[in-house]
């Protein structure tokens, strides 16, 4: 049998390095999530336009149950595309170059929140930011970052009586921590460890929209320029998410190592979430 001079040949006697083996698997997990979530948007978006059109061209011979049924299926092929598209958000956050400079953090919170919050929002919505220090680290996966938080509060004080929103700032030794606070629905401590895991969710999709991704998507953002995050709530009485960033004295020695790390676990999050295994 003819060799193929670009085959990788194994030599059992030599040990492979275990944790490049685990990083290799990892990058190939990661890869073939991200194809297997592209591939799926085109027959979602078949699906979807499918029944819109049956709704729309056949509803007079459709009863009311045969209506039922497609907009159920147009609902829920919006709510995979939803989903499809955080996922590959998540993946596009792993696969990004880390290009670090300084941020304006305060104005950077403002401008999310203009986007996270429609005119008629921002009008009913009590909004205040402290005077945040600036931070080291990637513009683009940072505002991403503030993106998500502020949405989060800005859907989860839709029911409340007193809408509020507060981003401020505690300044310690190596790191800052900045935080969002609302007096939104809350959480029970109790599930804390559950916010940041993938679909999650302590609230049902009828009650807020959303694929449970995005505090995922924040985990891994953060972690990669070598911080943390967290959250602090009561049921009923509103919330802080938090997350820190190092003092940029500290951000180059931690994000390598931290970066590596959070990829394959994201890797394999991906890999569960689409039906793999890891």
């Amino acid at each position: 049998m003819k060799e193929d001079p670009k085959a990788t040949i194994l030599d059992p006697g030599v040990k492979q390095d275990p944790e490049r083996c685990v990083v290799e698997r990892r990058a190939q997990m990661e890869s073939f999530a991200y194809l297997v979530a592209h591939s799926l948007k085109a027959p979602l978006r078949a699906i979807s336009g499918f029944s819109k059109a049956l709704l729309e061209d056949y509803q007079a011979i459709l009863d009311d149950e045969g209506r039922r049924l497609l907009g159920l299926v147009v609902e829920n092929a919006g709510t995979m595309q939803r989903l499809i598209a955080d996922l590959l958000k998540l993946s596009r956050v792993e696969r990004l170059q880390i290009e670090s400079s300084r941020i304006d953090m305060k104005s950077m919170a403002i401008a999310m929140f203009c986007e996270s919050a429609d005119p008629e929002e921002r009008a009913i919505l009590s909004f205040a930011v402290d005077d945040i220090p600036e931070a080291e680290g990637d513009s683009i996966l940072i505002r991403l970052a503030w993106r998500e938080l502020l949405e989060n509060a800005v859907k989860f004080t839709r029911s409340a009586k007193r809408r509020e929103i507060r981003v401020g700032s505690e300044t310690r030794e190596a790191e800052t921590r900045y935080s969002v606070s609302d007096t939104g629905t809350g959480f029970d401590m109790a599930y804390v460890d559950k916010l940041f895991q993938v679909f999650q969710r302590l609230h049902s999709s009828e009650e807020f929209e959303g694929s449970g991704l995005g505090l995922v998507i924040v985990k891994s953002i953060i972690e990669r320029h070598g911080g943390r995050v967290g959250a602090e709530g009561r049921k009923g009485e509103g919330a802080t998410f938090w997350f820190t960033l190092p003092h940029a004295a500290a951000t180059v020695a931690t994000v390598a190592t931290v970066a590596t790390v959070a990829t394959a676990a994201t890797a394999a999050t991906l890999a569960r979430a689409l039906g793999g295994s890891a």
